[in-house]
């Protein structure tokens, strides 16, 4: 919701501004080197003799690709690490103060982030 008294700051005039796209490859930088270091770290934790399966299949479509599916440390690391960067992504990329309410007055998203983040650590602390 816009806030009802005008910021004395202008925001970004341009989509493609200098500092909307440096934050944009920091961010995918950040958050692809989190998802590469998780997976190898998810990797060497696997019980011995668990193989890891990436199941492919153009032809056979949806149901070729599931079949073959088995929950394994890898898959449930990557998930978590997943949810983590979407609420992160929500969280640093929500523009509120002064130009619309901030996060805290905006209950909804505020609850929806603190869920996310609330659900991942659940994921990754149970077994």
């Amino acid at each position: 919701k816009p806030l009802d008294k005008l910021s004395p700051e202008r925001p970004h005039t341009r989509v493609f501004s200098t500092y909307i796209l440096v934050s944009m490859v920091l961010q995918f930088a950040a958050h692809l080197s989190f998802t590469i270091y998780a997976t190898q770290r998810a990797l060497t934790l696997r019980p011995e003799g668990e193989e890891v399966c990436v199941a492919f299949d153009l032809e056979g479509g949806s149901e070729a690709a599931s079949s073959s599916f088995e929950t394994n440390v890898v898959n449930s690391v990557c998930y978590i690490v997943n949810l983590y960067t979407l609420a992160t992504n929500f969280a640093v990329n929500y523009v509120g103060h002064p130009h619309s309410t901030p996060i805290h007055a905006n209950r909804p998203m505020l609850f929806a982030v603190l869920a996310m983040m609330a659900t991942a650590t659940l994921l990754s602390v149970g077994e």
